[in-house]
């Protein structure tokens, strides 16, 4: 039967109804709450009309949905083959401002965030636990070939002309530049061939905007040119965004311009957080 009739009838309780079409409750927008009660909760579905508010399980929600479970255990379940996804858009629903959901094959399926486009993998969690983050700053750069001959009592920016690896294109030019502000650790392995004991120090500096990183070596104490030596830098630096990280070797006051930079260099960072 139709529910107006059964309302028409004066009945006070309607045990069932049957409903074909469209239903508007409240369309007139009254100040009046709307209420569902189950056999445990007497608020099981509520709509303060008043607040424009939105409650399961909760009298008087607090948001515009509001979730009580009761301190019980709450789950809200997807059931999908494929994919299920929950976006958050702009107020007009035309661009998508964040998108999480699942990527679903078999009985396995990672955990995912896309990025406003919904084109770009931002951040996947796997059926082990194991995250990864694509688009996470980091890079690895190599020389493209050796470095012959750094001239003494000048500074010279080591080149790096091979990018391994290069996350979010944030190095070019020999230097990496932050996408955003955050910690970055950054690292600098080099070998040099033939450093010149005659020098009185090689100064091996990480350069960022925000400060230096030094490493100082004093060839005297070598008994002749040793044919490889090795350095290192390793940082945990702060760096604001659009700041920049690159290296420079300085070697001064005498000694000869013999000393090479090695292919078997390695300049890398990544943002830590």
């Amino acid at each position: 039967m139709a529910l107006t009739k059964v309302i028409g009838a004066g009945l006070g309780t309607v045990s069932s109804a049957e409903l074909d079409g469209a239903v508007t409750i409240n369309e007139s927008s009254a100040s009046v709450d709307f209420r569902v009660e189950s056999n445990g909760n007497a608020n099981m579905l509520v709509v303060d009309g008043s607040a424009d508010k939105v409650g399961i399980g909760v009298a008087a929600p607090s948001t515009t949905l509001h979730l009580d479970s009761g301190g019980t255990p709450t789950t809200i379940q997807i059931d999908s083959d494929t994919e299920s996804s929950i976006n958050f858009n702009d107020h007009g629903g035309s661009a998508q401002a964040f998108k999480i959901g699942t990527n679903i094959s078999g009985n396995t399926g990672n955990l995912e965030i896309y990025d406003v486009t919904d084109s770009a993998l931002v951040m996947s969690v796997d059926g082990t636990g194991a995250i990864t983050k694509p688009l996470q700053p980091a890079f690895l750069a190599v020389p493209a070939s050796s470095q012959a001959n750094i001239p003494i009592n000048g500074a010279t920016t080591v080149a790096f002309g091979t990018e391994i690896f290069d996350n979010n294109s944030d190095f070019a030019s020999n230097t990496f530049t932050a996408p955003v502000a955050g910690r970055y650790q950054l690292q600098y392995t080099a070998t040099y061939n033939s450093p010149d004991p005659a020098t009185d120090y090689v100064e091996h500096l990480l350069i960022t905007s925000n400060r230096n990183y030094q490493i100082v070596l004093d060839p005297d104490g070598f008994d002749s040119s040793p044919l490889y030596h090795t350095f290192n830098i390793c940082v945990l630096a702060d760096m604001d965004a659009s700041d920049t990280a690159y290296i420079r070797i300085g070697m001064n006051n005498s000694g000869s311009s013999q000393m090479d930079i090695s292919t078997s260099s390695y300049f890398s960072g990544y943002l830590v957080c």
